[in-house]
């Protein structure tokens, strides 16, 4: 962060951010789970899923109070994240999940208004990182992600209204989105100053607990992270080559492919919703907190990563 140069003050934000991305990625993957999988939910998982989720408010509760001890920029940072986190764990309830009959419009209408909340959060919080790191670069790749998403989403809704010509002219510029996304995330995972700065948060984790340091800490921790930016990458690359399938073939809402492509992006989610919290668990653990048992949901959906995520010969989609 630009603002770092207090041990003190350095460690205990980055406890505080971590339990605040904590809270996120759980709660994130129980609604995760429970949208995409709610017909293979009985009332036990249900119940177990509901104590997950407030054992979420819990972690966020307990960041919320640490964020009052610190000063200055460090202050206004976290809560420019709080507030994020705040608006997501409300977006993600699932206590009312299979009573709240949504329609598909108002559904629509939350996606949208989610994809704001997290254009102020991302333009509002990156003035304060630094701008050769990991999360600075996944947070302009995901800026263009989402703007390709909504452009997507405009797409679909529209194509009964619109000329073939127009459509062509619409998907060039959501192609732009998505590859933009990639490129971008492509060109972080070959900076080394991206690895440099990861690495200098590592070492704060550890001020206090050197003497805890192991060997392969460091690798394993890049090697997380990497997967993660990885996984978001090959999401990204998706979305755009099932664009550009749309545009070379002028075939506009092929459903076998769309759902084919749903399929896959939702799988994607699950592998990057489960090293979220991976990684969050292993940054407190690195700095002595301890966490509560966190139940990955969507990872009882990733039976095999090579199967189910390079699948390079499945389908024109991932050619």
């Amino acid at each position: 962060m630009q603002f770092f140069g207090n041990k003190d003050n350095d460690l205990l934000y980055l406890k505080v951010r971590s339990k605040l991305n904590l809270a996120y990625w759980t709660a994130f993957d129980l609604n995760h789970y429970v949208t995409n999988y709610s017909n293979s939910i009985n009332q036990y998982e249900f119940s177990n899923l509901i104590d997950q989720y407030y054992i979420c408010i819990n972690i966020y509760n307990e960041a919320e109070d640490l964020i009052e001890y610190l000063p200055d920029d460090h202050k206004r940072s976290l809560l420019i994240l709080r507030n994020y986190v705040k608006n997501c764990l409300s977006h993600f309830r699932i206590d009312n999940f299979f009573t709240d009959n949504k329609n598909s419009e108002q559904e629509e209408i939350e996606m949208l208004e989610m994809l704001d909340h997290e254009k102020v959060f991302f333009d509002n919080h990156k003035e304060y990182l630094i701008q050769e790191t990991f999360e600075y670069d996944l947070l302009q790749a995901h800026k263009y992600f989402s703007k390709g998403v909504i452009q997507l989403f405009n797409f679909i809704n529209s194509l009964l209204f619109t000329q073939d010509d127009k459509k062509l002219d619409q998907l060039e510029k959501i192609i732009d989105s998505f590859m933009s996304s990639r490129i971008l995330i492509e060109s972080s995972l070959k900076n080394k100053d991206c690895h440099n700065n990861l690495l200098s948060d590592f070492v704060l984790m550890h001020a206090d607990r050197f003497n805890l340091f192991k060997k392969d800490d460091f690798k394993n921790y890049l090697l997380s992270n990497i997967q993660f930016i990885r996984f978001w990458h090959e999401n990204f690359l998706l979305h755009e080559r099932f664009c550009k399938l749309m545009f070379e073939e002028k075939s506009f809402l092929n459903l076998t492919e769309l759902e084919l492509f749903d399929n896959e992006s939702t799988k994607y989610t699950s592998c990057i919703t489960k090293a979220g919290i991976e990684i969050t668990l292993k940054e407190l653990e690195f700095m002595g907190e301890d966490t509560p048992h966190i139940e990955i949901y969507s990872a009882k959906r990733i039976t095999s990563p090579i199967e189910s995520l390079l699948h390079k010969n499945r389908t024109r989609l991932t050619k």
